[in-house]
């Protein structure tokens, strides 16, 4: 059983474990797509240190992403 992170609005998956790199662990969605560049910030948007809870965010746009249908 693996786990992934994406949803419906992201239009694919974004975080999944990739089989032959780095170990799977219960609960964690593995490692981020290629072109998906995630960070974890606090409520002020600044990166957090490790182990540090915080949110997720996604840098910038990614390959599965819809950048032309917005006011078009």
């Amino acid at each position: 059983i693996v786990d992934t992170w994406w949803q419906t609005e992201t239009g694919g998956i974004l975080i999944a474990p990739w089989p032959g790199v780095g170990g799977q662990q219960p609960g964690c969605a593995g490692l981020p797509f290629f072109g998906v560049v995630p960070s974890i910030v606090n409520q002020a948007g600044e990166p957090v240190k490790a182990n540090e809870q915080g949110f997720l965010l996604i840098q910038h746009s990614w390959p599965s992403q819809m950048r032309t249908i917005y006011n078009n």
